[in-house]
């Protein structure tokens, strides 16, 4: 019976952490702008992001975007901050 009530409580913990990352996944995409174009040319650059599994991402910013904004997308694209580290390319530093 104690072993059915701690398994009952670990899976309630663990749906309620699940809750709470897609509400934050969530906030993150409503605060995230939309991708500006290629088009606009100067003012806008790619940045590219590595994900485990040897996966990458690519995504255009403008020049003056926030590193938070680079963060939430990020979180959209579900690696909440506390899973990861960002380094920059040259000279790699944890940013």
């Amino acid at each position: 019976m104690l072993e059915n009530q701690v398994k009952q409580e670990t899976e309630k913990r663990i749906i309620a952490e699940q809750i709470q990352k897609e509400a934050v996944r969530l906030e993150a995409e409503s605060n995230l702008p939309e991708e500006p174009p290629e088009s606009c040319g100067d003012g806008i650059t790619k940045i590219r992001f590595r994900l485990p599994k040897e996966e990458t991402v690519v995504r255009r910013f403008h020049f003056t975007t926030p590193l938070k904004v680079l963060l939430n997308f990020l979180i959209v694209k579900g690696f909440p901050p506390k899973e990861y580290k960002v380094f920059s390319g040259w000279p790699r530093k944890d940013v």
